[in-house]
């Protein structure tokens, strides 16, 4: 077969050699993952486009609130209606937007840039 049968002795004492190997192939898929990724630090005050849920406007215009935890953030539109969003829900806005200014369909157009 190739390889040893799995006994009840294996499940008292698991063989440890066997997570290092795999903690290696992870490891090594982070690594490859990180090279094409960048990481995305949002400041508090900081200008924001947001993935909106309730309107036909997939992206608002809001602005960061506070830090609520390692990647979540509390965001306000300009009405002052309050969101609470993931990093991955936020994209960099370096221009000054109006709500009544973006298309349906906002998020395809947005450059995501610092």
């Amino acid at each position: 077969m190739g390889r040893r049968p799995c006994s009840r002795l294996d499940l008292l004492r698991p063989d440890l050699a066997l997570k290092i190997l795999l903690t290696g192939k992870q490891q090594r898929q982070k690594q490859d993952h990180d090279k094409s990724c960048r990481e995305r630090n949002f400041e508090v005050g900081q200008d924001v486009f947001a993935r909106n849920f309730s309107t036909c406007y997939k992206c608002l215009p809001e602005t960061i609130l506070e830090r609520t935890g390692p990647v979540f953030f509390r965001c306000e539109l300009a009405d002052g209606t309050v969101f609470r969003r993931h990093q991955d829900q936020l994209r960099y806005r370096t221009t000054q937007v109006k709500v009544s200014a973006l298309p349906s369909g906002a998020c395809s157009w947005i450059r995501i840039g610092r």
